[in-house]
């Protein structure tokens, strides 16, 4: 994975995990924490915790090693279960088993001499919080906005996505596209024909999660809002890709039960989690993105094809350069398509049209 997504939860992706977890040990209050100091139960036996919201919100090597110090010496170490996503739903539940094997796994090959198990949470290892932009806060973020969709009787797909009517989403190919950052820069014509899109870095993106609620109500005078584009890739574990797939559509669906016409992404990683795309309605208008994209090299190359193919949209709407080998493809299928030039692009051709008046 490029390294400059600087993605949160980036740290443990591809990380190998152990094949299952084991039974979970009931909370022991003679463990102590990495930091505690030896008592008389270390006398009997050595242990020490971790939380495991700590250890999902390790960014880097260092943070890591910097939670496992001072447990050598130890004969048991409790990864313990401060934190847990309490939804359901497929999707995060199956990421979440995957990081929570990657940290079983991890901790067994730094801690070889070490017997590491899973242990109840308990009153003295609660955790303080969790952190912003970690992990743990991106799955906590996909269960509220779960919840808000359930208790509107939203209804999810057997993958955990939501299934948002037809009726949601625009019907108008809008005249213009603009990032959320210029939405109200001169470059905007008219609001309400234009589709407002999260074609940015996800650093960028994250705080129009963590601030959906309090700022719906300033998408309501465009056009429409292209479902967020929190980056996926085919490399990225498959579960991984699935939850931030899932993160992409809640957004969208809640812009929609809010009565704001939204525009679907075709945004996928690997051919695997085109599956995810299952649960937009054929026959929409999606969009795509094609900004640090490189072009089709071949006819013969279907990956973006396949994707519009399975939704059959009305239209697509790419943002960014044009794709000759794409365009044509979908010309052949009878997709009508059309392009909207970047904000840089329509940025340095509008001072260069001012320069020459």
């Amino acid at each position: 994975m490029n390294s400059a997504y600087c993605l949160v939860g980036a740290f443990w992706d591809g990380k190998p995990a152990t094949n299952e977890l084991p039974d979970i040990e009931p909370f022991d209050a003679t463990a102590g924490a990495t930091s505690s100091a030896d008592s008389l139960f270390d006398l009997v036996c050595r242990c020490r915790y971790l939380r495991l919201s700590d250890l999902l919100s390790c960014d880097s090597e260092q943070e890591l090693d910097g939670l496992l110090d001072g447990l050598s010496g130890s004969e048991n170490v409790y990864i313990a279960l401060d934190w847990q996503p309490r939804s359901l739903n497929p999707a995060i539940a199956d990421f979440f088993s995957l990081r929570e094997r990657q940290t079983l796994y991890e901790l067994k090959s730094k801690l070889p001499s070490c017997h590491i198990t899973l242990m109840a949470g308990g009153p003295l290892c609660r955790s303080a919080g969790i952190r912003r932009m970690t992990m743990p806060w991106l799955i906590q973020m996909a269960e509220e906005f779960e919840a808000y969709l359930l208790a509107r009787e939203v209804r999810f797909d057997a993958f955990g996505f939501p299934l948002v009517p037809s009726s949601c989403y625009a019907s108008i190919v809008p005249g213009e596209m603009l990032p959320y950052t210029h939405r109200r820069s001169r470059l905007c014509v008219d609001a309400s024909r234009a589709a407002i899109c999260f074609f940015m870095s996800d650093r960028r993106i994250y705080p129009r999660f963590e601030n959906l609620f309090d700022e719906i109500d300033g998408y309501r005078s465009y056009g429409a809002v292209v479902v967020p584009d929190l980056t996926v890739t085919a490399d990225m574990d498959l579960p991984w890709q699935g939850l931030i797939m899932l993160l992409n559509q809640l957004f969208g669906a809640v812009l929609a039960i809010n009565g704001i016409k939204i525009i679907a992404n075709t945004r996928c990683g690997s051919p695997a989690s085109k599956r995810y795309l299952e649960a937009i309605p054929k026959g929409v208008l999606c969009a795509s993105g094609s900004l640090g994209c490189g072009v089709l090299s071949s006819k013969t190359d279907y990956g973006f094809l396949s994707k519009l193919l399975l939704l059959m949209p009305s239209a697509s709407l790419i943002y960014g350069k044009r794709d000759p080998i794409a365009f044509g493809q979908f010309s052949t299928m009878g997709i009508p398509v059309k392009r909207y030039p970047d904000i840089h692009t329509r940025s340095v051709s509008a001072s260069r049209n001012k320069s020459v008046a």
